[in-house]
C-alpha cells in the first residue's frame, strides 16, 4: 500500500505550523514518503530523508541535505549490478528492504525466498558504510508471524540487519486518536523488542477501513495523532 493517507498526515501537521519553521528543521527521524518526490515536498516537512519506492531518486538525487533510502521493493530487484549502484551512491545511507512481502499483492515473497536474496544483499552491502533495514512488513497477525520468522533466520544465519521497518495503517474513531497513539506506539515498542534496532515506520496513517467518516474528521485526527506521537 502506498503512503497516499501518509502524506495526507503530514499535510494536516503543515497546517498547525508556518511553513518557514518547518523549512528551517531538517530532522533524521522525519523521512518522506513520494514516488515523484520533489524538493517542495521534502524542504516542507523538514524531512531528514526521502525514498520512492524504487532503486532511484528522484530528479537529481538528494534535497538540501537530505539522503535518499533506496528501496529494494522485491527479491527480481537483487543483483550486483543494482547494489554496486546503490554501494557508489554517496547520498545513501540507509537501504530498505522488501515492500510488504507477506502480502500476495505486494512483494509476496516467503521467508525461505527473501532469505535468500536477503543473503545476497547481506553479502554486498557488508563492510561498507550502507545500512540495511529489514522488509517492510504489514502490522498484522500475518506480518507479525513472517518478521518474526524472518528474524530467525538471520540471526541464525548471522545476516546483516541494521534496523527494522514496518507499516502500521490503523483504525480508530476520529474523535480518539490517543488510542491510535497507544496502538501505534505499541506496535512500534513490539518490532523495536524484536530485533532491539532502530525501527523505521515507512508507511503510516489512522484509517478509516469502513469509510464512514468525513474526509476532513480523517484529516484532523490524523494531524492530532501526529502531535501526540
Amino acid at each position: 500500500m502506498r503512503a497516499f493517507l501518509l502524506k495526507a498526515s503530514i499535510a494536516a501537521g503543515l497546517l498547525a505550523a508556518p511553513a518557514h519553521a518547518l523549512a528551517q528543521v531538517l530532522s533524521s527521524k522525519r523521512g518522506f514518503a513520494d514516488v515523484g518526490a520533489s524538493v517542495e515536498g521534502v524542504r516542507a516537512t523538514g524531512s531528514g530523508w526521502y525514498y520512492t519506492w524504487g532503486l532511484g531518486p528522484a530528479g537529481a538525487g538528494a534535497f538540501d541535505g537530505t539522503s535518499f533510502a533506496p528501496m529494494f521493493w522485491g527479491g527480481w530487484a537483487v543483483n550486483s549490478g543494482n547494489i554496486d549502484a546503490v554501494r557508489n551512491n554517496p547520498d545513501v545511507e540507509w537501504v530498505l528492504g522488501f515492500n510488504e512481502p507477506e502480502r500476495p499483492d505486494q512483494a509476496n515473497m516467503t521467508v525461505d525466498q527473501a532469505i535468500v536474496a536477503w543473503r545476497v544483499l547481506s553479502a554486498g552491502f557488508t563492510g561498507t558504510d550502507k545500512k540495511l533495514v529489514t522488509p517492510a512488513v504489514s502490522d498484522t497477525g500475518t506480518g507479525k508471524a513472517w518478521m518474526q520468522a524472518f528474524r530467525d533466520r538471520v540471526v541464525a544465519e548471522g545476516l546483516k540487519v541494521d534496523a527494522v521497518a514496518f507499516h502500521w495503517y490503523g483504525w480508530a474513531s476520529p474523535d480518539n486518536p490517543q488510542q491510535a497513539a497507544n496502538n501505534f506506539i505499541g506496535s512500534m515498542n513490539w518490532y523495536h523488542g524484536l530485533w532491539n534496532k532502530p525501527v523505521f515506520v515507512t508507511e503510516f496513517a489512522i484509517h478509516d477501513w469502513g469509510g464512514s467518516h468525513p474526509t476532513e474528521a480523517m484529516i484532523e485526527a490524523n494531524r492530532a495523532f501526529l502531535e501526540i506521537v
